[in-house]
């Protein structure tokens, strides 16, 4: 809460029937907020919201994805700041987001 930052260790694992090969890019789609505001600090291409490009070859094995294989974690970040005055239900959800995962087949 003091840095206000948010951090996300993600994995890709593969679910195709065929090995993916690189470049690996992970893309935000929509970013959603209900109780407060959120940004994304950590974006390769500095955007902050839809938009954001990371490129994650870099925790991707050598070689590629096979099938069924997964990724090193690789760490997003949000700047977020909750905004009290909002009436929140009961569910844990502050922010979400659509992902898309670009690579090669």
């Amino acid at each position: 809460e003091r840095t206000k930052i948010l951090s996300l260790n993600v994995v890709v694992k593969n679910r195709t029937d065929k090995p993916l090969t690189g470049p690996f890019k992970l893309a935000v789609l929509e970013l959603y907020k209900h109780y407060g505001f959120a940004a994304i600090a950590n974006a390769d291409n500095k955007a902050s919201g839809a938009g954001a490009v990371w490129n994650i070859s870099s925790v991707i094995p050598i070689g590629g994805l096979g099938q069924e294989a997964t990724s090193k974690p690789f760490t997003m970040r949000f700047r977020y700041v909750a905004d009290p005055s909002l009436a929140r239900d009961n569910s844990d959800d502050i922010f979400g987001l659509y992902l898309k995962v670009y690579a090669k087949p």
